[in-house]
């Protein structure tokens, strides 16, 4: 932040759809007079250059459904009454809309359930079973399971108790690391001041320079070693989290 180095484009003028949020959102809240409402919104930063009439589509949209879905009654959320101030259509739905405020969609899960069997034993993460394959194990509901096959979004799994199960994850919504970020890591283990990062983080950057080699710009890092009768790959890329996610499925296929 200091660096005034942020992931992501910089950002342009408020976006459209918020701005639609908001006008029903402050409809929930009583009458309001369109006037009134504009002056109030172009106080805000991203705001200040909206022009009168593309707020004035926004609240035709709000209050009609658009072109799209002007003929659907339950999309034309607002009406101006006679004394010209915009209301909810039916004030019944301010309750369903204060409801769903703020709601964001977490990461789907799949359910999880035993072969041959209906009852279901827990759900796991969408992505973590993307990336099992048939033979893999995991702890679900205190025990160890084996992964067998994923159908019409169920995994179906079996008893396995002779195997180190893998650690179901659960990332919520995830923060994915960025190309900015890993460039900037990139940057600091091999010029950057690492007196400054916690003692544990110093110890592993040691040993990792000590037993293989640090990570470098511009060349991919490959440790392979044997682990419990297995064999292990260990990719060191620095592609922001999406690609190398993606990268990891393709090589495990």
């Amino acid at each position: 932040v200091h660096a005034r180095d942020l992931d992501g484009s910089p950002r342009g003028p408020g976006p459209r759809d918020v701005l639609c949020q908001h006008i029903l959102i402050r409809a929930c809240s009583g009458p309001f007079e369109a006037e009134e409402l504009y002056a109030e919104v172009v106080t805000a930063g991203p705001y200040a250059a909206l022009t009168r009439a593309a707020f004035d589509d926004c609240l035709d949209f709000v209050a009609t459904g658009g072109y799209a879905l002007r003929a659907y009654d339950r999309w034309q959320r607002l009406k101006q009454r006679p004394d010209g101030l915009w209301a909810l259509r039916d004030p019944r739905s301010t309750q369903l809309i204060r409801m769903n405020l703020g709601t964001i969609q977490d990461s789907d899960t799949v359910k999880v359930r035993m072969r041959g069997s209906h009852s279901q034993l827990g759900e796991i993460e969408e992505y973590f079973a993307a990336s099992l394959v048939p033979g893999d194990t995991f702890l679900m509901g205190g025990q160890i399971v084996r992964f067998e096959s994923l159908k019409e979004m169920h995994v179906e799994v079996s008893r396995d108790r002779g195997r180190k199960p893998k650690v179901a994850v659960f990332m919520g919504t995830k923060f994915s690391t960025s190309t900015q970020l890993s460039d900037r890591i990139l940057d600091l283990l091999h010029r950057g001041d690492l007196t400054a990062l916690p003692a544990h983080t110093r110890d592993w950057i040691r040993l990792q320079a000590e037993l293989s080699k640090l990570p470098e710009a511009g060349r991919l890092l490959v440790e392979s070693f044997p682990y419990e009768g297995r064999a292990h790959s260990c990719v060191y890329g620095f592609a922001g989290r999406g690609a190398q996610q993606t990268l990891g499925l393709l090589l495990t296929r």
